[in-house]
């Protein structure tokens, strides 16, 4: 799409994408867990019934355990009747492989400051730096110890906030230097992508 969208002296422009369910049939299960592979985000309508319901149902029984996001026992059940009820004609195989599309376990990096609160870490503490409680905002905008690379990636050694990175550089840029940070390195374990 990038390369179809230049301007007109040969400079390509990024073109921001984003997966709309809106309804859905069995197929868009699989797209979904695609885009989150890709770091494409969501947009799920609720209410507009099939793929889009039962999406919807399954992050809304998950919860975040041991740094996945999981379907509780009930969720599970309760995800189970929505895929009944939205594809009642499909055969029970193709159900169960919608289903555990939608319902795959999704490896999050929680940072030190949430791990503290849920007694996880014995620091809050940025693990690089260990001069700040380690945020999100402290890790993009501010650590010390990153801001050789986010100079090199994102143009400039220290922002205010995340505001100010977003306004400056472009969703890939950041992606990019969040991931070369170390900090956001996933584990893979079988299905290690969801709907969340």
């Amino acid at each position: 799409i990038n390369a179809e969208y230049g301007d007109k002296t040969g400079t390509q422009k990024e073109i921001p994408i984003i997966l709309v369910i809106l309804n859905g049939g069995p197929n868009s299960a699989t797209a979904c867990l695609e885009a989150v592979k890709e770091d494409i985000p969501l947009l799920v309508i609720k209410g507009s019934g099939n793929s889009a319901d039962v999406i919807a149902r399954a992050h809304n029984c998950s919860i975040i355990r041991g740094g996945r996001r999981v379907l509780t026992p009930d969720g599970k059940k309760l995800v189970e009747e929505e895929m009944d009820n939205q594809f009642k004609d499909l055969p029970r195989s193709q159900k169960e492989e919608i289903l555990s599309t939608i319902t795959g376990e999704i490896k999050v990096i929680p940072l030190n400051l949430h791990l503290h609160r849920i007694n996880r870490s014995d620091t809050k503490l940025c693990p690089n730096c260990e001069t700040e409680d380690e945020t999100v905002e402290h890790l993009l905008a501010r650590c010390p110890a990153t801001a050789q690379s986010r100079y090199l990636m994102l143009n400039d050694y220290y922002f205010a906030n995340l505001t100010a990175i977003f306004e400056h550089n472009s969703l890939s840029s950041i992606i990019n230097f969040a991931r070369s940070t170390g900090r956001l390195e996933r584990e893979e374990i079988g299905h290690t992508s969801g709907v969340t």
